[in-house]
């Protein structure tokens, strides 16, 4: 955590700094001006995380000076998901910077603390690692720093960075999961609550344990998960039960036929499938049978 850093590989060049007439140094002393100046309110992500499990792997580069343009390391593993390293060896757009970016080959969502490390072969003092905070997903598969090192200080041999004209990038992942907070703190679960309550009491009243237990059974549920509803979720439930009290009340409850209700009943089957499938990662072909089996098993 103490290695989250960020600045410039060339800065400026070592002769400007000791030209006397630039004014750099004054009595051989050197003075560095730092002003910082925020855009956002400073909020310290990392601690609204749990950190998950850590891995690091290492990719050796080899003819590092034949390559010119773009290419891909070989799909690798880490903390269970799969993921590769792009490196642009004239940088991206062209420059005289090498860029280097992680891609994300996966498919579910994945929020992670990674670094990117070009290690120094000969003085690892000098390995250049940056470490950074991403959420990769469907739409956001690839983040790296298109400036990561000068092209010069790469073949530099003081640096120590090729040996063999062999070059080696490490990365390490590192899972974060959300804190889970109290019941009550999360005011989307609280209304989720409350909306459940309210429909497991009125099917009571009316003696009606089928919808009564379903309704129990995914009220344990939020208890349990309720940590990983998204906000558009949330509002489609409540789009949901509004849709569901206007029609209920105002137009079945009137209606001599009970088509019209259990039409309502199957929809709500169906809707249940899906909210129990999104909060908890399960299939909906598995969610369904189960409460197919359920349903003739226990007769509800």
């Amino acid at each position: 955590m103490k290695e989250l850093n960020h600045g410039y590989v060339t800065f400026v060049r070592l002769f400007t700094i000791l030209n006397q007439e630039n004014g750099f140094l004054v009595n051989n002393t050197l003075k560095i001006k730092i002003d910082m100046a925020s855009t956002s309110p400073l909020i310290d992500n990392i601690n609204k995380f749990n950190l998950g499990s850590t891995q690091t792997h290492s990719y050796r580069v080899p003819n590092i000076s034949k390559k010119l343009d773009a290419f891909v390391s070989p799909v690798f593993r880490c903390c269970e998901k799969q993921w590769a390293i792009k490196v642009h060896p004239c940088g991206q757009p062209i420059s005289n910077q090498m860029s280097v970016y992680l891609e994300y080959r996966d498919q579910n969502e994945e929020n992670v603390l990674f670094s990117l490390e070009l290690v120094s072969q000969t003085y690892p003092d000098k390995s250049i690692k940056n470490w950074v905070q991403y959420l990769f997903n469907s739409k956001n598969l690839s983040f790296g720093y298109p400036k990561f090192i000068g092209i010069f200080s790469l073949f530099d041999p003081e640096m120590g960075f090729i040996i063999n004209d062999s070059i080696i990038i490490n990365v390490t992942v590192i899972q974060l999961k959300p804190i889970k907070r109290r019941f009550l703190e999360n005011k989307k679960v609280f209304f989720l609550f409350f909306f459940i309550k309210i429909q497991m009491s009125y099917y009571k009243k009316k003696k009606n344990p089928r919808w009564s237990f379903f309704f129990y059974f995914h009220l344990r549920l939020i208890l349990i998960k309720h940590e990983q509803y998204s906000p558009k979720l949330f509002f489609i439930f409540l789009f949901f039960y509004f849709f569901y009290f206007f029609i209920f009340f105002f137009i079945i409850r009137y209606s001599k036929n009970k088509v019209p209700f259990r039409l309502l009943e199957f929809f709500q089957f169906l809707f249940l499938i899906f909210l129990l499938s999104k909060s908890c990662h399960i299939k909906k072909k598995t969610v369904f049978f189960f409460f197919f089996f359920l349903y003739y098993f226990f007769k509800l």
